[in-house]
């Protein structure tokens, strides 16, 4: 008899990545009882995302590398070095890891009452 597999696991994003990002990535890669935060607004595998970065650098190489892991960047400023835009999901772990970012936060979808 064969002993049962362990489902897939993933470890937690690193601290520079918000919650509710860490909980959007956990679902999109299958973890068990994981479903996206209602609040994150996901498209296509893409999720709607604030990143900041540390000042350090080029400005210009900072939205290049961005851009190199696939996010559409919808606005930029470069004085506060935040991007807005859609970050593909399974490169959120590689986006945290970048030297230039400081933190990343989901940009919440509004609510209506």
């Amino acid at each position: 008899m064969t002993p049962p597999t362990d489902p897939p696991t993933t470890t937690p994003l690193p601290a520079n990545v918000a919650r509710l990002l860490d909980l959007a990535y956990q679902a999109h890669v299958g973890t068990p009882d994981a479903s996206p935060p209602s609040a994150v607004t996901i498209v296509d595998g893409a999720v709607a995302a604030t990143v900041s970065g540390n000042g350090e650098g080029d400005f210009a190489s900072f939205l290049d590398s961005l851009r190199a892991l696939g996010m559409q960047v919808q606005s930029s400023h470069e004085a506060t070095w935040a991007v807005a835009g859609m970050l593909p999901l399974a490169q959120l772990p590689a986006a945290a890891r970048l030297p230039q970012v400081r933190s990343i936060a989901p940009r919440i979808a509004p609510r209506t009452s």
